[in-house]
Parts: structure tokens; C-alpha cells; sequence
């Protein structure tokens, strides 16, 4: 979970589906917290819309330390005190009644090392 964690602090790539089209941004602020990761996005967005009617997503990112693939479910998480503890963590530019944190849920992918060694991760 650490390995996961550290990569989402930096940039990743979002996947949703829109309709039957695929749709991907950046993010850069994805948040460990009580052992669970979790994104955040405004209720304004796009990808708000997209994930209240499929929750289904892929993530992408890489750095130094390798690769990351992971497919899951983003859950809107509905405790307050939680969503201002990811909102305090993640220290960006978005916060206030728009805010929303979504808890990654049921995901899978493969972390692949520098090395070529993969790793499959489930969270």
C-alpha cells in the first residue's frame, strides 16, 4: 500500500467512462488515509458526473519508482470527518462545499519495477 500510496501523490491519469466513450485526465493529489487512498474532484466536473453513474475506473502513473496500473471502483465517501482529513492531506487548490473525496475500493492492477519485475496489487 505504501509503494501505491507515494506513486498517486504525484501525477496520475483517470479513466472514466462518458456514454460509451472513455475519457481521461490528469489528477495530482490522491491521498493515503487510515490505510485507504482516496481522489478528490469537485462536484462541478465532469468526472463527478461520469463516476455517480459508473464507478468503474483505470489509473495510470509512473515515476522513478516504476509503473502502476490499478482498476477499481471510486466510492464517494460520505463521512465528513473523513473527507476533511483528505482534504487537509491533499493541500491543493480545491476545497469547500464542492469538494468530494472518492475512496478507492475493489482495485486491482500491476506495479512494474525499474527492474521489469511486476507486482500485482489489490486494495
Amino acid at each position: 500500500m505504501d509503494k501505491v500510496a507515494a506513486m498517486i501523490r504525484n501525477v496520475f491519469y483517470l479513466a472514466t467512462v462518458d456514454g460509451d466513450q472513455p475519457r481521461v485526465r490528469p489528477f495530482d493529489s490522491g491521498v493515503e488515509h487510515n490505510g485507504k487512498l482516496y481522489f478528490e474532484t469537485s462536484r462541478n466536473k465532469s468526472v463527478y458526473e461520469q463516476l455517480a453513474v459508473n464507478s468503474k475506473f483505470e489509473l495510470f502513473t509512473m515515476s522513478e519508482a516504476g509503473t502502476l496500473r490499478l482498476a477499481g471502483k471510486a466510492v464517494q465517501e460520505m463521512d465528513e470527518e473523513v473527507v476533511k482529513a483528505v482534504e487537509e492531506k491533499a493541500g491543493k487548490y480545491m476545497s469547500g462545499p464542492d469538494f468530494v473525496a472518492f475512496r478507492i475500493e475493489e482495485a486491482t492492477g500491476v506495479l512494474t519495477l525499474p527492474t521489469g519485475e511486476a507486482e500485482t496489487i489489490s486494495i
